[in-house]
């Protein structure tokens, strides 16, 4: 279960148990021992545990990936919530489990500020507006975390407490969500919930050989609800402020991952600086292609770099004369998936990835590249015969050589798609590097649906992947792919997955009016990863 690769989801109790392993099995294991123990003082917890209610999501990694799905589970949980028949037997709690790579964390503050940075992302991505009932200032008595449109309150438990033993569940930091509504329930502002919160606070001093803390109070009584998320060690009092700061509305539906296809987040980055150019045409592709995509999609395009004259030179000389263009690409790539936004480069050629890729890797450790293109691009200097800087592109994201813009592509994370032109010694290099290839014959979209296998992708498209005769590229090859499988290859992949595609190496012909077959061949191939739902 505990895959690195795996989404983040919500499952439940059986379920964790049956496949846990790894850190996920020492979390269970530990959140076991503490309430199986009679005396820990938080009765709803053991009773929820011992009738394995208890949901699960366990989150591998932090980044942006894992923030919108666990947005996705926490949504999950939050629906299943809403269906509570008020009992207090049937109450499930929310445990969320972080492995230790994802917290760089020793000290209570430590564990607690990552808590709050994870808070503050789920709200920035949350998809509902804030109640209108529920204080928006956490100074305020009537501020509580909200996610969905649901009061939730929410547990920070580390194993840098020492003292506080209750706010201790092993060996991970853990988030125990539950919504506001049971505890106001079972434990509100009445004689019986004031009963039941005595009775608590007497069962913490005994569990942790203190005191209770002070902190601990009732919901909009003067209490401050952020303070009981994340208990200090001592009774003292709190000059810390929250780091919490309320970011408005509802967010676009599109930044939670189940809610597909906002096309107004959609950037479109053009590339039209040279960058190993050797035909004619190239970067004026790259425009018709980019004045299609913004009327389709009502994008404004970003362009990049001045169009020079192509040049038929080797990649030691086209290298060092791209490297503005290359530059402002990486950080145009860079500034799009900061913003959440949907990622679109359309490149005069393959070597634009230079730029793109190291990014990806860096922003989405986890993503699969899908190279759909007739060559491998996986040469280097010491193996390139054409010493086309395009050749070369995978390599230099992978790290087989220097480029000068980084690298960190893992190349067991590439998928080769359509390829069926490479060099010999261009061979050995992907297969030693464990770059999967899908050749043309085999190229259907139900085998790259299975390749793939629910992991968020990266698309990379050379038009010199079709077949001769449909869109003009350089380099073009027989045997290609066709534009129905290229769609059929979309479709097959949800369009919230597609973090990014880049569309490289249409050679356009000379003359206004030309290509026109071409590009609405273009826009009908790559329409599925602007899709929503409701259109598929």
């Amino acid at each position: 279960m505990n895959k690195s690769n795996e989404r983040t989801r919500l499952i439940s109790q059986t379920r964790a148990g049956e496949d846990a392993d790894g850190w996920h099995r020492a979390v269970l294991d530990d959140v076991e021992s503490r309430l199986a123990d009679p005396e820990f003082p938080c009765v709803f917890s053991r009773n929820a545990f011992k009738k394995r209610l208890v949901k699960f999501i366990f989150v591998e990694h932090h980044g942006r990936r894992e923030i919108r799905s666990l947005g996705e589970g926490l949504r999950d949980y939050v629906e299943l919530s809403r269906a509570w028949d008020g009992r207090l037997d049937t109450a499930y709690p929310l445990v969320v489990a972080f492995s230790r790579e994802a917290v760089a964390a020793r000290t209570v503050d430590d564990y607690h500020t990552f808590g709050w940075k994870i808070l503050q992302e789920l709200h920035e991505i949350d998809p509902a507006p804030w109640p209108d009932d529920i204080g928006r200032d956490p100074r305020s008595g009537a501020w509580s975390m909200c996610f969905d449109g649901m009061p939730l309150f929410c547990n920070m438990s580390s194993p840098a407490h020492r003292v506080r033993r209750s706010r201790n569940l092993g060996g991970h930091f853990i988030l125990v969500i539950n919504p506001r509504e049971r505890f106001d329930v079972f434990a509100g502002d009445t004689p019986s919930g004031r009963k039941v919160r005595s009775n608590i606070r007497d069962r913490i001093g005994r569990y942790d050989g203190i005191p209770h803390s002070w902190q601990l109070g009732s919901y909009g009584a003067g209490a401050l609800e952020w303070c009981q998320y994340g208990l200090v060690e001592d009774n003292i009092e709190r000059v810390d402020k929250c780091p919490f700061e309320f970011g408005g509305g509802a967010r676009p539906a599109n930044v939670i991952a189940k809610s597909e296809g906002d096309l107004s987040v959609i950037e479109i980055i053009v590339s039209q600086g040279r960058i190993g150019d050797r035909a004619p045409g190239m970067t004026e592709g790259a425009e018709r292609t980019a004045h299609a995509l913004e009327q389709r999609y009502d994008a404004k395009g970003q362009y990049v770099g001045r169009p020079g004259a192509p040049v038929d030179d080797d990649w030691s000389v086209s290298l060092p004369a791209a490297g503005e263009t290359l530059t402002a690409l990486g950080q145009a790539v860079s500034a799009s998936i900061t913003a959440d936004h949907r990622t679109v480069m359309v490149a005069n050629t393959c070597a634009a990835s230079l730029a793109s890729l190291p990014v990806v890797a860096r922003e989405h450790p986890d993503c699969l590249v899908l190279w759909i293109d007739a060559h491998g691009d996986f040469n280097t200097p010491e193996t390139t015969g054409s010493g086309y800087l395009g050749g070369m592109a995978l390599s230099g994201a992978c790290g087989l050589w220097d480029s000068g813009h980084g690298a960190g592509l893992d190349p067991r994370q590439v998928i080769l798609i359509g390829a069926r032109d490479i060099d010999p010694a261009e061979r050995v290099l992907l297969d030693e590097a464990g770059v999967r290839i899908i050749p043309p014959a085999e190229a259907t979209a139900r085998r790259v649906a299975q390749a793939v296998n629910g992991s968020r992708v990266w698309v990379h498209i050379d038009w010199d992947v079709l077949e001769p005769g449909y869109v003009p590229a350089d380099y073009q090859v027989p045997d290609g792919l066709l534009p129905n499988q290229i769609r059929a290859i979309l479709e097959s992949i949800p369009a919230s997955d597609v973090l990014g595609i880049e569309l490289a190496e249409f050679t356009a012909t000379p003359g206004e009016g030309t290509d026109g077959g071409a590009v609405d061949s273009i826009m009908d191939m790559v329409a599925p990863v602007f899709e929503t739902v409701a259109d598929r």
